[in-house]
């Protein structure tokens, strides 16, 4: 072989090595997730609820209980009332709160909420009011109501950022998602364009209607997730000196809608193709839990066995699969719970240590 040919093949094979070294080098700092599948005896809390006292559930928070076990607040409004409060070291003894209606001591049926440790706060975007309830004293009707009234706003989940401002998510102005205000009815900041502001095919409230979600926050920081349903978007960001700041933005699929106006009534229907996308979100101290699914939204099933778990810098971490289909999910510093239907149309609370999850 001639040298010149020799200095060639020994150039090229070193640049092969390079790109090589170099494209695992990339490799090593992209995120991959890790597939955990749980089994039924990876499950450390299995309560069958009882039909007599639970209604259809559409909402499930956790937060820490006081000494033992964790505090579940469901979202099943019946016999007049909004929500049924449980420890899960004592699920026979159910407390029902949040009476139905639009007197002085009342909400509107189907408001959802956020729980910490020692409160769940309800909102109404209807009636413009957001309603305190303290867990220590369920006896109470409620012990704090605040009414806002801000122009050019539709939510559909509001979260307490401390004593004195909210956060909300919805439509801004037709163009925002996130919205920061305070219990002046001052708007501080506003954040992240809605997928279709710019699209003249949705008006206002065709907008409203398609940017529903759910919202959650961080325990003890000003950090937030949420999750647009019929997508795979959602949004991470936190609140640093009264300005909502991203911390990462990741949408991969957008909800898939056709727009319908009628006699006066405004309307989003999924297209054929759409996807369920994700249902629900959670979080606690380290992760954000999304429940997700790929099905069709035609096929008409809004459940889904499948989690998929981000960091909270918006990484995502690890992608589970349940032994059932959950309804919905939340998370305490170390238990991620779920609701599920059972073959006899009743509720199964079960609950995960997050170590194992992880």
């Amino acid at each position: 072989m001639k040298p010149n040919r020799i200095r060639i093949q020994n150039l090229y094979m070193a640049l092969t090595a390079l790109f090589a070294g170099l494209l695992c080098t990339c490799c090593k700092g992209r995120s991959s997730e890790k597939s955990v599948k749980l089994l039924e005896n990876d499950c450390m809390i299995s309560k069958v609820l009882s039909s007599n006292d639970i209604g259809l559930v559409e909402g499930l928070y956790a937060a820490n209980g006081d000494s033992i076990g964790c505090n579940i607040v469901l979202l099943d409004f019946h016999d007049e009332k909004s929500y049924s409060f449980f420890n899960t070291e004592n699920e026979n003894k159910i407390t029902r709160f949040g009476k139905i209606g639009h007197g002085a001591k009342e909400i509107p049926i189907g408001c959802t909420g956020y729980m910490t440790d020692s409160s769940f706060v309800a909102f109404s975007d209807e009636l413009h009011c957001i309603t305190e309830y303290n867990l220590k004293n369920i006896n109470y009707e409620h012990t704090q109501v605040y009414k806002y009234n801000l122009e050019d706003t539709q939510f559909t989940q509001i979260i307490p950022l401390d004593s004195l401002s909210y956060i909300g998510m919805g439509t801004y102005k037709d163009e925002y998602q996130y919205v920061l205000f305070d219990k002046k009815n001052n708007v501080r900041d506003y954040a992240f364009h809605l997928y279709n502001y710019n699209n003249p095919e949705f008006n206002s409230f065709h907008k409203f209607l398609s940017n529903q979600g759910r919202l959650t926050r961080h325990p003890t920081e000003q950090k937030f997730a949420a999750v647009v349903y019929n997508s795979r978007n959602i949004d991470f960001f936190e609140v640093i000196n009264d300005s909502i700041s991203c911390i990462k933005s990741s949408r991969e699929l957008s909800p898939n809608y056709e727009c319908v106006t009628w006699n006066g009534c405004n309307r989003v229907v999924p297209a054929k193709d759409a996807i369920v996308g994700f249902i629900d979100v959670c979080a606690n101290q380290d992760y954000v839990f999304a429940l997700y699914s790929e099905s069709e939204f035609a096929d008409g099933d809004d459940k889904s066995e499948r989690i998929l778990v981000y960091r909270w810098d918006g990484v995502l971490c690890a992608d589970l699969t349940l032994p059932d289909k959950a309804n919905y999910i939340a998370a305490t510093d170390d238990m991620l719970f779920i609701v599920s239907e059972t073959s006899d149309n009743r509720y199964m609370l079960k609950g995960y240590g997050t170590s194992l999850l992880i």
